[in-house]
């Protein structure tokens, strides 16, 4: 063989072995800037077998603990976990190593100092092919001071929700005093018109029958009124079923209009041709009331005094209820703060009806909103999402 032939069959020879060195180096250099960032990072890695078995460990278990990196191989790492957490860590991280590809788990390890520390442990499986077996990549990172902030969060959320609750007990009181008015007053003057009637001895026994009737209702709905009140308030929960929004109006106007014939108050109510709506019952007519009885002392004193109810069909899937008078009106600085709790243009007013209404129209999804009526007045609206109408609604889709 020509000399030229030999000298370039050694270099072919010689090639392969060169660049195996190469790539020999290149991934010693890789591996070592792997391990650089990730000692940057504050993170410790390690790995583990397909049995979880750790293998290996970083530098930074022996800056923690003080012991060398040996004490963690195998299931070494386990008698530093505090014992109160050694059980759950050892039972998860098996049943990933059966079960998972990856892990994520917080625990409690031992110091050199002695102190336990709170550390995040993060792996992942790499798939066994037939070049490798089953092998676990992982890392431990201190969350100390990150676990016990995030404990403190929690607690001091825990309190704020406490002292929140204390406090909605206490304008309880005052919510139920408002709310509770009412339906005392009108079954008072049922009890009392009966009363009058049997002592005359010309008694009309079904008015009087009638009229007692009245007040058991309304002392029924006062009932109601407390329990549901202090349901929402404490829990924050509504109980909510398909309704009739006309028959929701009709019945709080003759709760709040029992007696506005004698003060001279009319009231109209024009209604839209099909409108059910998904609410909680008493709540809504309770918002109903509080728009009625405020109309009602708006017009007192006028010289025209109507009120009228409506009842619009909106897109979106809402219902909008409108209680419209013919009182003076409100300023425009009265109308920006007039849902706020406490605020009222009334002398006698205790500025709670329509702070509560707010609350449970939003509660239920709505919005709530006053503006002037058309030729003087205050007109109050708000919306209640609605249901389609079916003939099982009330039974198909009734939530308790």
């Amino acid at each position: 063989m020509p000399g030229g032939d030999l000298e370039a069959a050694a270099q072919a020879r010689e090639q392969p072995a060169t660049h195996l060195a190469d790539a020999y180096r290149r991934l010693q250099a890789s591996e070592e800037l792997y391990r650089y960032v990730i000692d940057l990072s504050g993170l410790v890695p390690w790995t583990a077998d397909g049995q979880g078995h750790v293998v290996s460990v970083g530098a930074g278990w022996t800056r923690w603990t003080g012991a060398d990196a040996s004490s963690a191989l195998g299931g070494g790492w386990l008698d530093r976990v505090h014992p109160d957490d050694r059980e759950m860590v050892r039972d998860e991280w098996l049943q990933a190593v059966r079960t998972s590809d990856h892990l994520i788990v917080r625990w409690r390890l031992k110091f050199a100092d002695g102190s336990y520390r709170w550390l995040e442990g993060r792996t992942r499986k790499r798939a066994d092919t037939d070049a490798a077996p089953v092998l676990w990549y992982g890392t431990l990172e201190d969350v100390h001071e990150r676990h016990l902030a995030a404990e403190t969060s929690q607690r001091l959320q825990g309190e704020l929700i406490h002292m929140s609750r204390l406090n909605a007990l206490g304008a309880m009181a005052s919510v139920i005093a408002h709310d509770l008015n009412q339906p005392l007053t009108a079954a008072a003057h049922y009890v009392r018109g009966s009363q009058r009637l049997m002592r005359r001895g010309t008694a009309d026994l079904d008015e009087a029958i009638a009229a007692l009737e009245d007040a058991d209702r309304n002392i029924v709905r006062c009932a109601e009124i407390v329990r549901r009140m202090r349901e929402f308030v404490t829990r924050g929960d509504v109980e909510r079923r398909v309704e009739r929004l006309h028959d929701l109006v009709d019945e709080a106007c003759s709760f709040a209009l029992a007696d506005a014939g004698r003060r001279g108050v009319s009231c109209k109510t024009v209604f839209a041709s099909s409108c059910s709506v998904f609410v909680d019952r008493v709540q809504i007519q309770q918002v109903l009331v509080n728009l009625l009885r405020n109309a009602v002392q708006a017009v007192a004193g006028t010289a025209r005094r109507e009120i009228l109810v409506e009842t619009l069909a909106r897109k979106r899937g809402e219902c909008e209820v409108r209680v419209s008078d013919t009182g003076p009106g409100i300023s425009a600085e009265a109308a920006a703060r007039l849902f706020d709790p406490f605020f009222t243009t009334r002398s006698d007013g205790m500025g709670l009806g329509l702070a509560i209404s707010r609350m449970i129209v939003e509660a239920h999804g709505g919005t709530i909103w006053t503006g002037p009526r058309d030729g003087g007045g205050t007109a109050i609206s708000f919306t209640v999402p609605t249901v389609p109408p079916s003939p099982d609604a009330a039974e198909s889709q009734a939530v308790v």
